[in-house]
């Protein structure tokens, strides 16, 4: 069975560290950067920001089918307000897991804004009958840009090694020295 599925108790001490956990389960990993999202330190795993990434949009996905009407549409937003700070803090951990500096992480922002911004361009020129070609190439090629950031944050092996443990101490705790 997979470590993402297994049934084991809740490892709290572990989910509340700084190092990257590669066989957290899944209830681990939904909860792990609600936890740690105040913090700009530690590491985060490539399985971490995967199994978070889509339980939020499948979250999103059953809250907006749920309530999209009448005042509690509203519902959707917030649950999708209360994930952007521990998506960032996430993505911010797993960068640190990749050896880069935390700040890296407003350069796929960036793409996203200057292409929401030349694509509102776009619409713009539409709605007044004018050509709308000239911002558009620039704007889905950030779009593209910004795509390509995310998915090396989410895809590119870890660079962190781990410290060695003299005696094996590290497997007789399950990875973590105590």
């Amino acid at each position: 069975m997979s470590a993402l599925f297994e049934n084991r108790p809740a490892r709290t001490d572990l989910m509340r560290g700084e190092d990257a956990m590669p066989d957290a389960t899944l209830l681990e990993c939904l909860q792990r950067p609600f936890l740690l999202y105040a913090r700009a330190r530690g590491r985060a795993s490539r399985k971490e920001i995967w199994v978070f990434n889509i339980g939020c949009a499948v979250m999103s996905g059953i809250l907006s089918g749920l309530f999209h009407r009448g005042i509690l549409a509203i519902i959707p937003l917030l649950w999708g307000l209360a994930c952007i700070i521990p998506s960032i803090a996430l993505e911010m951990r797993r960068l640190h897991d990749l050896l880069l500096p935390g700040w890296l992480l407003v350069v796929p922002y960036l793409f996203d804004i200057l292409a929401i911004i030349l694509l509102a361009n776009t619409l713009m020129a539409m709605i007044e009958g004018d050509e709308p070609m000239g911002s558009m190439i620039p704007g889905m090629f950030m779009l593209l840009a910004a795509v390509v950031c995310q998915l090396f944050i989410m895809c590119w092996p870890s660079r962190y090694k781990t410290a060695q443990y003299p005696n094996n101490q590290a497997s007789q705790w399950g990875g973590q020295p105590r």
